[in-house]
């Protein structure tokens, strides 16, 4: 199969079929690599829980299924499972109408990881934030040592000793969520621990 030749994905999940029922491992290996591979670098450069709008968002769960009606390995579905796991609307009913119910368990008990993961860290962030603002008993140390008895503290003489930038570079304040943590590594975490976990 010539490399310049295109069909859309529906197309390459027919003939994923084909070829699996036929054992050409050619075109299965080709259509494996046109389904998936694009989700991949599609996914892999979004890094926050709300990745935003996407114009052609892929139905992730189709490509679930897919991956195991005909025994994709996981590290090329890993995508689809990570999207539907960091996706912010819940599993639809017709979704779980579509999924046999070991399909459904192993999602629903990777997104509750993930979310509670999710939100340990931003409590964690708020709460770095709420320690991390100035702290008025270290300036005063730092600005009377050795004068504490002769010297009354001097706010503004604090600040420069205590820089406000200093601290809202060292602190990701609002940002251990966006730029210390990687959501899509800790999800990527949650699929690979649950779904060999539910093969053995």
């Amino acid at each position: 199969m010539h490399d310049s030749f295109s069909l859309p994905r529906s197309r390459w999940i027919a003939l994923l079929s084909i070829a699996h029922r036929y054992e050409f491992e050619n075109v299965r290996a080709r259509a494996i690599r046109e389904i998936y591979d694009p989700l991949g670098k599609r996914d892999k450069i979004k890094s926050s829980p709300d990745p935003g709008p996407d114009p052609e968002p892929p139905d992730y769960l189709v490509l679930i299924l897919t991956a195991e009606k005909y025994n994709v390995p996981l590290e090329r579905a890993l995508p689809a499972y990570i999207g539907l796991v960091m996706r912010k609307d819940p599993l639809t009913q017709a979704e779980i109408v579509r999924s046999s119910a070991l399909t459904v368990h192993r999602l629903a008990s990777a997104r509750e990881e993930y979310l509670r993961t999710r939100d340990y860290v931003n409590y964690d962030a708020a709460a770095a934030e709420r320690a991390s603002l100035f702290n008025l008993g270290a300036a005063k140390t730092y600005v009377n040592y050795g004068t504490a008895e002769r010297v009354p503290f001097n706010f503004d003489a604090a600040k420069p000793y205590v820089n406000y930038g200093a601290a809202e570079q060292n602190f990701n304040y609002h940002g251990a969520a966006e730029q210390d943590v990687n959501y899509y590594g800790a999800a990527e975490r949650i699929v690979r621990k649950i779904w060999p976990a539910a093969e053995k």
